[in-house]
Order: structure tokens, then C-alpha cells, then sequence
């Protein structure tokens, strides 16, 4: 196996790459893992393997190194990341050119931006997905350690669903609605004294907040702030997804967004509360990058996402 050392000579003239090599430079820079980037582009992992054997030779470079169990980017790897991605997005654009977008027959790849606190909107999208656009092929990505606004510009995602917030220069954003803050509790919480729960007994038992902050405790921890109290945390969870359950049979609580938990706290029979402090409501917006603002196909797939969560957020406000 080659060493660095051998990789910091001067360079060879560079053979020619074709796309599908960048490609895979692409996902191996953005996974730093032959295995994953496999799995996303199709491919088997010794293909990748061997694509990568010809990418460190035609750069120069060992592009990713082993650290531990994985794999680390070099220098001239991480230099190389957003001006690859940049270029890949505007050959998808130049390839894919389009007057006209027809969902039924198109086969394109999009890229969504949100936190799996927004979770409840996927069903009714998935479902207008797979009647409206068979052959398209959506995927959703967290956006905890990203640069929200660079993923856009470097057109890595097309779209980011998240709370409203001032937007950088080429940024456009569309505010879909409001969430009003609530506690989950288990039915027959001690906590609650006819029906309600007041802020003595929502202090005096433990809070279940997300660790990567996907479930909102940043809104709710200034709410805390605000009205000058402490509460308990008792477990963090690693996703919104996972903090629900934390509920079932315990006498833990969990403030989250009401249009966002409602359909879950029905299915794990918790019970829905007004908090006990003013928690203000949350604006949820889309957000994109301008050059996309007419392209067909992602006009379409910003009118299904938003459809996807107005609908959620009246079908649980009514």
C-alpha cells in the first residue's frame, strides 16, 4: 500500500476524470467512507475502492487516510469538497436543463434538509410522492453540523425545512405556519391535578430534552429562562423521534411543538398538556437558494412540501 510520503512528490500530469469518477469523489468526501458512498451511489465497495485508487493517483494525494476506525479527509481532500460539489450541482443543472417538468416520468434525485422533529409531515408526502412522482428518488438529511446556508449555495440540498430565521444574501424563505409549544405526559401522571398541570408540578419531575436539539429545548430552555426557573433534565435523547417513548410508563415530561407530537402521543396514548410557562410560538419556514427559484422541478417539489406540512399543522390546529 502506497504511503503519504509517496503522495507528496510532485504531481503527474493528471489524467482525464470523467463524472461518474467525480461522482464518487463526491460521496466519498462527503461520507468519508468507501462503504457508504457505495451504498448511496449503487456501487459495491470494491468498485469504490478501486475508483478511489484512481482518484489518489490522478490528485496526487490519499484524499482519505485512516483514523482509527475510519476514514479522515486530508488537507487537499477538504479543499477540494465545496468546489466539487459546486461544480457537480451545476452539471446536474446544465445536463438537466428543463422547461417543463412531468413528476410521473421523471427520475430526478432531491435533497431535503430537516430535522427528524418535522417527521409527521412524511407520511402525506410519501404518499402524493408515490401517486404523483413513482420514479423520484427524495432524500432527507439532519442538519445538525452543517452550514444550512452553505448546503444550498453549494447546491448539496435543495430545499431546508426548518424554524424561520434571517437568511443570508441569495437565500429565499417561505414561512408555512406557526407551532405552538406543549408536555407530553403518560396518562396518570402524578403531576397532573384535574386535567391540568401546573408549573409546581412540571418543575418537581425530570424533562426529557433531544441532545442534537432537534425536539426544540432551545426555545424552551429561554422560556425557562424567561419566566425564572430551573427545571430538571433528567435523559436526554438522541433524536425527536426516540423522546417520546422516554414517556411510556415513566413520570418523565417532554415540551415539544403540539402539530408536530400530536399524531405520536395518540399512538403511545400520552397526554397532550398546556405548558405551564409562556413558551412563545415557533414560525416553520422553507428555505432555498435563489437560482432555483424557477427551475420547474424544484417549484414542484417546494408545492408538495409545503402542501405536505400546511396540511399537518391544520389538521392539528382544528
Amino acid at each position: 500500500m502506497a504511503t503519504i510520503d509517496e503522495y507528496s512528490r510532485a504531481p503527474a500530469p493528471m489524467p482525464s476524470l470523467d463524472l461518474e469518477l467525480l461522482r464518487v469523489l463526491h460521496h466519498l468526501l462527503e461520507e468519508s467512507s468507501v462503504t457508504r458512498a457505495g451504498r448511496r451511489l449503487g456501487l459495491t465497495q470494491s468498485t469504490v475502492s478501486h475508483a478511489l485508487g484512481r482518484l489518489r493517483e490522478a490528485f496526487s494525494d490519499p484524499l482519505l487516510v485512516r483514523a482509527g476506525r475510519g476514514l479522515v479527509l486530508t488537507p487537499r481532500a477538504e479543499a477540494l469538497r465545496p468546489a466539487l460539489a459546486r461544480v457537480l450541482a451545476d452539471i446536474h443543472r446544465l445536463v438537466h436543463h428543463e422547461t417543463q417538468f412531468d413528476p410521473a416520468r421523471s427520475s430526478r434525485s432531491f435533497a431535503l434538509l430537516c430535522p427528524d422533529l418535522l417527521a409527521a409531515f412524511l407520511p402525506p408526502l410519501l404518499r402524493r410522492l408515490l401517486a404523483e412522482a413513482p420514479l423520484v428518488r427524495l432524500e432527507t438529511r439532519p442538519p445538525i453540523g452543517l452550514d444550512v446556508e452553505a448546503a444550498l449555495a453549494l447546491g448539496s440540498v435543495d430545499v431546508a425545512l426548518s424554524a424561520a430565521r434571517d437568511t443570508g444574501s441569495g437565500l429565499r424563505q417561505r414561512v408555512l405556519g406557526r407551532v405552538r409549544f406543549c408536555v407530553l405526559a403518560r396518562r396518570g401522571h402524578p403531576a397532573v391535578k384535574g386535567g391540568v398541570l401546573d408549573r409546581a408540578g412540571w418543575l418537581a419531575h425530570p424533562h426529557v430534552v433531544v441532545g442534537t436539539g432537534g425536539g426544540g429545548g432551545g426555545f424552551v430552555e429561554a422560556a425557562v429562562v424567561t419566566a425564572g426557573v430551573r427545571r430538571r433534565v433528567g435523559f436526554v435523547a438522541p433524536s425527536f423521534l426516540a423522546a417520546p417513548y422516554a414517556l411510556v410508563g415513566t413520570d418523565y415530561l417532554l415540551a415539544a411543538p403540539r402539530e408536530l407530537v400530536a399524531g405520536i402521543a395518540r399512538q403511545l396514548r400520552l397526554d397532550v398538556h398546556e405548558p405551564p410557562i409562556a413558551i412563545p410560538r415557533v414560525r416553520v419556514a422553507m428555505s432555498w437558494h435563489e437560482r432555483n427559484d424557477v427551475d420547474p422541478a424544484q417549484r414542484w417539489l417546494r408545492g408538495v412540501l409545503a402542501d405536505a406540512v400546511l396540511g399537518l399543522l391544520r389538521a392539528e390546529s382544528a
